[in-house]
């Protein structure tokens, strides 16, 4: 059973966010074998008000092929997790 097939997805806690992009490149790594974020499957957008905001698409594979989710391994602050789909 898959990680996707479990109901997970990746979930950015915009609280511990600090607007590295380290996600965006590691996920770019992992899709591309290079760092160019137009390539990744997560962004982190900032509002107006200077608050951090991510977005995550549909074409996130949760790096089944990697060890672990790069962009998990790589959060210099723990914001990157998995979440349950399924939970509320």
């Amino acid at each position: 059973m898959t990680l996707k097939s479990r109901g997970l997805a990746i979930e950015v806690d915009p609280q511990k966010c600090i607007g590295c992009s380290c996600c965006t490149l590691a996920c770019s790594f992992h899709h591309g074998r290079e760092f160019l974020p137009e390539k990744s499957s997560v962004h982190i957008l900032f509002d107006e008000e200077g608050g951090v905001h991510a977005r995550v698409l549909p074409s996130c594979d949760l790096c089944l092929k990697e060890k672990r989710a790069l962009c998990i391994e790589f959060c210099p602050v723990g914001a990157v997790s998995f979440k349950n789909r399924s939970a509320s």
